[in-house]
């Protein structure tokens, strides 16, 4: 389940599964404002706005990333998502 739920809602993208501050702090400076917009745009887009934004920002991205974008999405850790999906994800590009 979502880590914090408000009104049967996750409030921010730090309160999904997998994310953290971090996350959260790394998808605002690439423009993802909100977990609603984070679900709206998909994993691999909020990927690729975060590898567009990565100049600005230290943190090395990587699969695992896109990984956990999709676990939070689905509401499940990034580790049990299926071997197909995460093949499915990386091909996305």
């Amino acid at each position: 389940m979502y880590r914090k739920l408000i009104g049967g809602k996750i409030s921010n993208i730090r309160d999904a599964y997998n994310l953290t501050k971090t996350h959260e702090s790394q998808s605002r400076r690439s423009g993802i404002q909100s977990f609603e917009q984070l679900v709206r745009m998909g994993s691999i887009e909020a990927y690729k706005a975060l590898c567009e934004a990565r100049h600005t920002d230290p943190y090395p991205i990587n699969r695992k990333l896109l990984w956990q974008l999709e676990g939070a999405i689905q509401n499940v850790h990034w580790c049990v998502l299926s071997k197909e999906t995460k093949e499915r994800l990386l091909n996305g590009f």
